[in-house]
């Protein structure tokens, strides 16, 4: 295939990603300045940066079309900065098989592209894509038609994506295949692969879900080089990884490679998570050593240790080891400037002014279940199913004048992503983030939460000075906005808070307010919303996946 490039046969190549690495290899080898291209610069700046690569490709190959597996997001990269364009596309045998692909020119790093014309995606409530469109084939041959679809004609894929703001389909990984932490958080193989692969003296790995009782932990499967330390490895590897992704245990693989499907090279993890669990513990798999410090331990689990710690010595737990006071590795700084009283007076101004009476505009609202806060005194958590960017004004505008403005929303630190690791962004991203950051934290006296980060336990202990100043604190337990309307699983989170401040939970049901502003619209539309007040109740205990059930069985009973 090199050769017909370079004979100026072919001036764009379909291909699978395995091809893409094996060019990568031989474009490196003959010419090394190619081996680290800079970012930055345009696609022309870039063919005349590296016209050595292009010169021995030929000018007339521009680009690459990759489908059949997943595209490691650096090797999409590199060949970005050389000025190739790399455009990805999705689909099965089921769906004739294209149905998602990237524009040329308006190609997303990442994402498979969107729909094309005639298809249909939505994301279910658990996160599988769903795909529905006349080139989706009813059936398989010797099978009853209709046999592969839902009563709404709808195809589950088995993939799990998300659809950004503007509508391009980003593939997480397979459903079969995702494990779930004991915090409730999804991980995926492919993401701790990426890591792992990039290790010196590892030559392949592959991750499944190993079974901990009802748990399902994070096992690594690798093929080393001579003489490496697969426990060194796995620690080096935890350290990058964040924290419900940590590697829990890993074994070795007797082979010289890992059993792969011949032609697109996918990993039979099936067959190798079935060596995994058959084979004797105490022959293949050394166990990864549990220490304070190590990365692998979810948020929840270092919450546990470390206020167990501080508990039993009266040290803080930053005062005791050097080690244990650099986790989190970025120490995440909170908002103290928002509760000043030049900002309480600009939030006292511009919400009844501004912010509310345009949220009523659109939000049509009818308020239910009030009489839970009357007579009742702060400070609590109100614990809310999550729809739109809409839900902090409809929620602020159905409360009583005292209650609103003692109230601090949780929002997702994840969303400033651009504020708090510029260094991953361009310039425009991260003045869009930081603005959205500041603005909300004054306009809504709003709080970073991390979902999937560092920073829990110093979230916990925010919360908790302002739980004693008296603010009530309003979080949305699913973690991310619904698509439908439907009720996402409750994290842990909210029920961590409210046993561990020892402060009553207040639910809330919201309706309609995704139909007004959808998570992936552009502007919203007027339309009947509810926001229903739930009775309060308290949380003990330190089961925080059942206390966080207790909590959406509560919300799902308001209507």
């Amino acid at each position: 295939i090199t050769r017909l490039i370079q004979r100026r046969r072919i001036s764009v190549l379909v291909c699978v990603p395995q091809m893409l690495e094996l060019m990568r290899d031989y474009i490196v080898h003959a010419v090394p300045a190619a081996a680290e291209p800079r970012a930055g610069a345009k696609w022309y700046a870039s063919w005349w940066q590296y016209r050595a690569v292009h010169r021995l490709l030929g000018w007339k190959f521009w680009s690459f079309v990759v489908g059949a597996a997943p595209l490691d997001p650096d090797l999409e990269e590199f060949w970005r900065k050389l000025g190739y364009v790399v455009i990805q596309g999705y689909g099965l045998t089921e769906t004739a098989p294209v149905a998602t692909l990237n524009h040329p020119m308006e190609t997303r790093r990442g994402s498979v592209g969107k729909a094309i014309s005639g298809v249909e995606i939505r994301i279910a409530e658990d996160g599988e894509i769903l795909l529905r469109g006349e080139n989706v084939t009813p059936g398989y041959y010797g099978e009853d038609a209709g046999s592969m679809l839902d009563a709404e004609g709808w195809l589950h894929t088995g993939d799990i994506g998300e659809l950004d703001e503007t509508k391009n389909l980003h593939i997480l990984g397979r459903r079969k295949e995702m494990i779930v932490s004991p915090s409730g958080l999804n991980v995926f193989p492919e993401d701790v692969e990426r890591v792992l692969n990039a290790m010196e003296g590892v030559r392949e790995s592959a991750v499944v879900a190993a079974k901990e009782g009802a748990n399902e932990r994070v096992h690594a499967v690798l093929v080393l080089a001579n003489n490496v330390d697969a426990a060194g490895v796995v620690a080096m590897a935890n350290s990058k990884l964040e924290a419900h992704q940590g590697i829990r245990g890993f074994s070795v693989w007797p082979g010289e490679s890992l059993p792969r499907t011949s032609g697109t090279g996918k990993l039979k993890r099936v067959e190798i998570a079935a060596w995994v669990a058959g084979r004797s513990p105490a022959a293949s798999e050394a166990p990864v050593a549990r220490s304070l410090d190590d990365p692998g331990l979810s948020s929840l689990d270092r919450i546990e240790v470390m206020m167990e710690i501080e508990h039993r010595t009266g040290v803080p737990v930053e005062m005791q080891s050097q080690t244990v006071a650099s986790l989190p590795a970025e120490p995440l700084v909170f908002p103290e400037w928002n509760r000043s009283w030049p900002s309480r007076l600009l939030r006292r101004l511009v919400l009844p002014a501004i912010i509310l009476p345009l949220a009523r505009l659109f939000a049509w609202i009818k308020v239910e279940g009030a009489h839970n806060l009357r007579g009742f005194e702060g400070p609590v958590i109100f614990a809310s199913n999550h729809q739109s960017h809409f839900d902090v004004p409809a929620i602020f505008w159905a409360m009583k004048y005292g209650w609103r403005y003692r109230t601090a929303p949780a929002m997702a630190k994840e969303f400033f992503d651009g504020h708090f690791h510029p260094q991953r962004h361009t310039l425009l991203e991260r003045f869009t983030s930081s603005l959205n950051y500041y603005l909300s934290c004054l306009v809504f006296n709003a709080f970073p939460l991390p979902q999937r980060e560092d920073g829990t336990r110093e979230a916990i202990r925010y919360a908790g000075e302002l739980a004693a100043d008296g603010f009530s604190i309003l979080i949305f337990p699913e973690g991310k906005r619904t698509d439908t309307g439907e009720i996402l699983p409750f994290q842990p989170g909210a029920a961590l808070l409210a046993s561990r401040l020892g402060i009553p939970v207040i639910p809330i049901r919201l309706e309609g307010l995704e139909r007004v502003l959808h998570k992936n619209a552009w502007y919203a539309t007027p339309g009947r919303a509810r926001v229903i007040f739930g009775a309060p109740m308290r949380l003990e205990g330190t089961d925080y996946a059942r206390l966080a059930k207790e909590i959406e069985a509560a919300v799902r009973r308001l209507n």
